[in-house]
């Protein structure tokens, strides 16, 4: 416990220095505009499946079922200032002055103030004063935002003596709002649906959050909330049958583990080497994880459904800063999604042999009756045969890297030439084919004018200089050799590679390039602007075989796709989209039958299982008077 108090204690100190630094290069403002002093605070970021927007950090979030609080505590008091979001659904042929009618006639029969605020021709606000439930004069200001026919209010309130101090912030609050579900691709075209999907779950990072859904509905359900910015939970791996979803929370060291029925989760283990994701046992009777012991690096495995701990056996990676370092923001995307300098680390159970990892995801070893040995030094981006026969991975050569294919029953590794240097790559479900992605470097831009302190200190660098690559998803049949070109963009890279496990498509998450931030900087466009064309990870579908003509369907922006086990996930039923409510998807699943499901046993009940409040690994500073 004094341990936890420390830890607490040493979060805090470090919340309130990072706030400090921010206010004292101007990222916050500490003054409204009539001179005002505004509250020492920093910005995190709150995502749903519905919409985005960043909140106060040192306020907590409270989802009260139809709408979402934030707050300094988990109710409105009339003496704190506060914001209460809701979406409201299809908007229909109401205009804004509509839906602010309809909120003074229903809710506050007060008359709001004249003066109308746009905002970025999605939104449009208006203020007004009424009393709080003791008495006081309390002001607010309502703002509606109506995108792609789905409507959303913003309630924000304050104390009428404090609202001023509050109300610039209030404001880029209101300027970053997004209705998440709903963000346009790179080319402007709005998310779609799939017309078919795999009757199976995905687990998948979304604002940073662990959720649980199908082609469907994603995101589908979140597991956990409150994910800060920068702070992004880590590896969402379903157990075989899909009941249950065990993630890390690198920022504690933690590995999770939730029911996907009901989203109640409880840690399971500490010490958590973040790097590596966990692994399931074939069976699902347990969930092998990498833990960091001093200097050395130590497998573990949680049993269950008891979750004891036991030790499997001391590695041979040892821990090290596998950081690296690059002024490109899309670059540090690229490396979140998959690790450092791309080298994802690899952790999979075979059998009663598991395969990780040495340093910094580079070379592969083997730990078989609690001892390790290592099959390859070279090899990374390792990928485990569905046959657990043998490894895929590329290896350094001169035109960059090159795919390789370990054998593990010889320990013979083949090459197999490509045109050009692959970058990541994943097993066809029925390990006769493969895919793997190529990046090759298209054009690169320097940030040489424009605020250079400014650049400075949000990027690190200036001048900033960023790279833009072009794109490509092959297929390769190794029975025949057949090379299948599936996909091609403009980007920063292809980060990770999750086909379906019926074969009938694959699902891909696309890195953006830094390009459009770089022009918005040159351009010294406002801070918000500035947010939004930032680089982010998308979601991609593509149905296998590719028709003539057909395109990969943009489906989620979110990062670390994780298929369950074909029947871990019920048929679809013909309910309209969150997205698209106008649009009704079709019943109609893929063509593969259904096996059966393996079994895996529940962690037996505890208090922690309780689904009172998801996990949150967002920092909460202490209030400062």
């Amino acid at each position: 416990m004094k341990h936890l108090l420390r830890r607490g204690k040493a979060c805090r100190w470090l919340s309130a220095c990072l706030i400090a630094v921010c206010l004292s290069l101007g990222a916050l403002p500490i003054a409204a505009q009539d001179g005002t002093p505004l509250p020492p605070i920093g910005l995190a970021l709150y995502r749903n499946e519905k919409f985005s927007l960043p909140y106060p950090n040192i306020w907590e979030v409270t989802e009260r079922g139809i709408d979402t609080y934030f707050g300094a505590r988990n109710t409105p008091a009339c003496a704190e200032p506060g914001m209460i979001v809701q979406a409201l659904g299809a908007v229909g042929e109401r205009t804004f002055e509509d839906l602010l009618s309809e909120y003074t006639r229903t809710f506050i029969r007060y008359d709001l103030a004249p003066e109308r605020i746009a905002i970025r021709r999605t939104g449009l606000s208006a203020h007004f004063v009424a009393p709080c439930t003791d008495g006081t004069p309390r002001q607010y200001r309502v703002t509606f935002f109506i995108v792609y026919g789905q409507a959303y209010r913003i309630s924000q309130f304050a104390p009428q003596a404090e609202f001023s101090a509050w109300a610039d912030l209030f404001g880029q609050i209101l300027n970053e709002f997004a209705p998440t579900t709903l963000v346009s691709s790179a080319e402007g075209n709005p998310i779609v649906l799939p017309r078919e999907t795999p009757l199976a779950l995905i687990g998948h990072l979304f604002g940073g959050n662990v959720y649980v859904g199908t082609l469907y509905d994603l995101p589908g359900k979140a597991i956990t909330q409150g994910a800060a910015n920068g702070r992004s939970y880590r590896a969402p791996a379903l157990s075989p049958d899909g009941t249950l979803i065990a993630f890390v929370d690198p920022n504690q060291r933690t590995l999770w583990l939730a029911r996907v029925s009901d989203g109640a989760a409880q840690p399971i283990a500490t010490e958590v080497a973040p790097d590596y994701p966990p692994a399931w046992h074939p069976q699902g009777t347990a969930i092998a994880y990498m833990a960091q012991a001093a200097q050395r690096l130590q497998l573990r495995a949680v049993t269950l459904p008891s979750l004891a701990i036991r030790d499997l056996g001391e590695t041979l990676a040892v821990s090290a800063d596998c950081a690296t370092a690059s002024d490109d923001p899309a670059d540090q995307l690229y490396w979140a999604e998959t690790g450092a300098q791309g080298n994802a680390a690899l952790l999979a159970w075979s059998g009663e042999v598991i395969y990780y990892s040495l340093r910094c995801g580079i070379g592969v070893a083997r730990l078989s009756g609690g001892k390790s040995a290592v099959l390859q030094p070279e090899l990374r981006r390792a990928q485990l045969a569905p046959d657990g026969r043998s490894l895929l991975g590329i290896v350094p050569a001169e035109s960059g890297a090159e795919l390789a294919r370990l054998n593990l029953l010889t320990g013979a590794l083949e090459r197999l030439p490509l045109p050009q240097s692959v970058e990541q790559l994943a097993w066809r479900p029925d390990g006769r084919g493969i895919f793997f992605a190529t990046s090759a470097l298209k054009d690169q831009i320097t940030v040489s004018e424009g605020d250079s302190a400014r650049s400075l200190a949000l990027f690190g660098a200036f001048p900033l200089r960023v790279a833009l690559y072009e794109i490509k998803l092959w297929e390769l049949d190794l029975r025949t050799g057949v090379l299948t070109e599936l996909f091609s963009s403009e980007g920063r890279a292809i980060g990770r590679i999750a086909p379906s496990p019926d074969g009938s498509g694959v699902l891909f998450s696309l890195v953006q390039s830094a390009r459009r931030l770089a022009e918005a900087l040159a351009n010294n466009v406002s801070l918000g602007e500035l947010r939004r064309e930032a680089p982010a990870t998308q979601l991609y579908w593509l149905p296998l075989p590719k028709a003539e003509g057909a395109e990969a369907i943009l489906v989620a922006v979110s990062s670390a796709p994780h298929w369950g086990k074909l029947g871990s996930a019920a048929p679809p039923t013909p309910t309209s989209s969150p997205r698209r409510p106008s649009e009704r998807p079709t019943a109609t699943v893929t063509r593969t039958a259904t096996p059966t499901a393996t079994a895996t046993p529940l962690p037996a009940p505890t208090a922690s299982l309780r689904r009172t409040v998801l996990p949150t690994n967002t920092p909460r500073p202490s209030r400062t008077p």
